[in-house]
């Protein structure tokens, strides 16, 4: 993402706010970590990279439902600094099962004082209902990764605790255990780790907490977080003048790049542009996107720090002066967002529509209303098997193999 300065900055000289947003997922487990105490720690942050950093106000109050969602304001420039210190203060910790009698044997306040002073980590006890086994869990920061490290073996000398297999917990949301489903498989391959995550198309089952457990070596649990990680959902919005741009196709560049672009008319001079991918991903593509689409362009308006290409949905007669800005009419509203994937279409407001387009494609619009009903939209179609068509009342076998067949060449 080193690119990432110059090429925004650019677009962020186009915008009359010189500002964008940039949101990312964390999860709320860390919040208060990386708040620090009286907000120390994430003011330290905003001050160093000039931005504004927000975390949910409801995950202070008790019974409401947690969110991981953290939003970055600020210049472009400096959005890209904010997220890797952020994803830098996030705590790294390492869970080991060992023998409660060891650890009673040493005294957990020892333990706990002994490896602080000299590892700079933090320990927690947790004693299992069996009475025998202890669950460890070794709390490091990503900076000093080695020293945890280095703590985890020096935990199992000292309590005759094998480390030789450790387990990270990943608490996400729904839409990034969606979102990595189809990646799990090709992470262990990576990594060798074992990763255990819900199934999200047992839709009956869901789970309140979404929980991705991870297990293996030292370095093969840290490399798998670490992936599902750049797989967490980001959105990167940002604010241009409308006369700044040229109608272009960027289906094929945004397929590519595999980010989905949204393009909202704000007011009457201005549009709002929504870059929406993973993490390890969406702002280095958007980048790309924005420099292919202003190769399009002439080169008078290129040496103008370069015009980015968009289809611009066309506004109603309303004016803005009535309410702020323009409403979208719906014929032209679905124009605007161009889904990169099938992960990119879980952030599209669309896709039911997407849904009932492809469902007329294959001859089976008729079923588009039985979808509607169960609340089913294109995200959560290619999540489906063929008894989950037959739960919602798709009878014709016919019918059934023809849309396994398209979701096959959707996840393709």
């Amino acid at each position: 993402m080193q690119s990432l300065h110059k090429s925004l900055s650019a677009l962020s000289l186009q915008s009359q706010s010189q500002s964008a947003t940039l949101s990312m997922e964390v999860s709320y487990t860390f919040h208060s970590h990386l708040i620090g105490r009286s907000g120390q720690n994430i003011n330290r942050v905003m001050e160093d990279t000039e931005t504004r950093i927000h975390f949910p106000d409801r995950n202070r109050i008790a019974g409401e439902s947690k969110s991981n969602s953290v939003v970055i304001r600020g210049p472009i420039a400096n959005l890209e600094n904010a997220r890797q210190r952020i994803r830098a203060d996030v705590p790294v910790e390492f869970i080991v099962d060992c023998n409660i009698e060891k650890i009673n044997s040493v005294g957990q306040t020892n333990l706990t004082h002994h490896f602080s002073s000299s590892f700079g980590v933090l320990l927690r006890f947790y004693p299992k209902i069996d009475g025998i086994s202890c669950q460890v869990n070794i709390r490091g920061q990503q900076d000093r990764l080695q020293q945890l490290k280095d703590s985890v073996v020096y935990f199992g000398r000292l309590t005759d605790t094998l480390v030789d297999a450790v387990v990270v917990k990943v608490e996400t949301s729904f839409d990034h255990v969606w979102l990595l489903r189809d990646q799990v498989d090709k992470i262990i391959a990576a990594t060798g780790a074992g990763i255990r995550c819900p199934d999200v198309s047992i839709l009956k089952e869901l789970p309140k907490k979404y929980c991705v457990w991870i297990r293996g070596s030292l370095d093969q649990v840290y490399k798998a977080s670490t992936m599902l990680n750049g797989l967490l959902p980001m959105q990167l919005m940002v604010q241009v003048p409308s006369d700044r741009f040229n109608r272009s196709i960027l289906a094929d560049n945004a397929k590519e790049a595999d980010v989905m672009i949204r393009v909202e008319r704000t007011t009457s001079d201005m549009v709002t542009i929504r870059f929406t991918s993973y993490e390890w991903n969406a702002l280095l593509s958007s980048l790309k996107l924005a420099e292919s689409s202003s190769s399009q362009s002439g080169p008078a308006q290129q040496q103008q720090l370069g015009v980015i290409g968009v289809d611009i949905p066309q506004s109603s007669s309303t004016s803005s002066s009535d309410s702020g800005a323009t409403s979208l009419s719906s014929p032209r509203a679905g124009d605007s967002c161009i889904p990169a994937s099938m992960a990119a279409s879980r952030f599209d407001q669309n896709s039911s529509r997407h849904l009932s387009q492809l469902l007329d494609t294959v001859g089976l619009s008729h079923y588009a209303d039985l979808f509607v009903q169960n609340e089913v939209d294109l995200a959560m179609f290619t999540t489906l098997k063929d008894e989950d068509f037959i739960s919602i009342g798709i009878r014709s076998f016919g019918a059934r193999k023809i849309m396994l067949n398209a979701i096959q060449e959707l996840r393709r």
